[in-house]
């Protein structure tokens, strides 16, 4: 700009016209450059007869001037002319600002992956071919830029620029490839408790909860968090589940040692028997007592315990494995049907 601004000037110059009449090549209102072409036709007649020496006619076809020329020039013409006019502030002579809005924008990047944090993408901005300069010519602000989504960049015109613009770029969700467990299996002994810790692959994921399931609540539980709860002897299988959609998941194999008992309560008649077996899960029996021998006893061989009516009554009859694990069966004996005897009636 300030370029034509010269040249507009260097041809006023030529000419013999004032450069405080010119407009970027265009000269000032009709009536001021009237004025100053009927001064210089008057002087052109006078001179019509007189002889220009080689000097004179050499700096009139001289139009280059340089740097320095032209500012003196537009300089001292200026504050002679208009005082409040400062050729290089506008193409008009006035102080006026180029739109930003007519900038070309560039980002580094139009899609990114999402990591949690604010997205700010390098901008370029150029103007008629010429980079601007950032917080020079323009300001840069960025919005909606840290979520899944549509995020906005704003560029402001500061200085010679004014307007704004705005451009966007995506911000793209990170689906979970693999999800793992710090232990893929495990004992917890019935009433314990184990915490399960999932890692989630990338680490950027955008959504990295997970979701926990266990194959057999009987046996074991777990909550939101990872944390299994034994409940009775047995196995059961604890998957953790992204929750993203990309149903990556991870397992883990978790052992409730103890006994199973096939019942934990009978009723056995005085001087009967009965059997409950005993299914052993990573244990092994270590003891099975009455707790009332008086009204019931008990026999262990292998996996089966015997347990014998003596009187009526109930007792309890406890049973404890090698891992301390302990269980109970509830025993009721009943009296025996009484026999009638005697002789018929005649």
């Amino acid at each position: 700009m300030k370029l034509r601004k010269a040249l507009a000037v260097l041809v006023a110059l030529a000419v013999g016209v004032s450069p405080a009449y010119v407009n970027f090549g265009i000269f000032a209102p009709v009536s001021a450059y009237a004025e100053e072409a009927a001064v210089l036709e008057a002087e052109l007649e006078e001179d019509s007869d007189s002889v220009i020496d080689e000097e004179e006619q050499a700096d009139q076809d001289d139009l280059s001037l340089d740097e320095e020329d032209v500012e003196v020039a537009l300089e001292s013409d200026d504050k002679a002319e208009n005082p409040d006019i400062n050729m290089f502030d506008t193409a008009s002579g006035l102080d006026e600002s180029e739109d930003i809005s007519f900038a070309d924008v560039k980002l580094a990047k139009e899609k990114y992956n999402y990591t949690g944090k604010a997205i700010k993408p390098g901008v370029t901005v150029t103007f008629d071919g010429v980079e601007l300069d950032e917080d020079v010519d323009y300001e840069v602000s960025y919005s909606n830029n840290k979520k899944v989504g549509t995020a906005t960049v704003t560029i402001t015109g500061i200085g010679d620029f004014t307007g704004s613009q705005e451009v966007t770029f995506e911000i793209v969700a990170v689906k979970v490839k693999s999800v793992t467990l710090n232990r893929t299996s495990a004992t917890v002994l019935p009433g314990k408790k184990l915490t399960l810790t999932a890692t989630i692959n990338p680490s950027n994921a955008t959504d990295k909860n997970i979701t926990w399931k266990s194959s057999n609540e009987k046996v074991a539980k777990v909550n939101s968090k990872g944390v299994v709860t034994g409940v009775a002897p047995g196995k059961a299988t604890i998957t953790a589940t992204a929750k993203d959609g990309s149903k990556k998941k991870a397992t883990a194999k978790i052992t409730v040692p103890g006994i199973k008992l096939s019942k934990t309560a009978i009723t056995v008649k005085k001087g009967k028997t009965a059997t409950v077996k005993a299914t052993l899960v990573s244990d092994s029996i270590k003891s099975v007592t009455s707790g009332n021998k008086k009204i019931a006893t008990v026999t262990v061989k292998g996996n089966k315990i015997t347990v014998k009516g003596v009187k009526a009554g109930t007792a309890t009859i406890k049973v404890i494995s090698k891992k301390g694990v302990k269980s109970t069966i509830k025993v009721t004996v009943k009296k025996t049907a009484s026999t009638v005897t005697g002789s018929a009636i005649k």
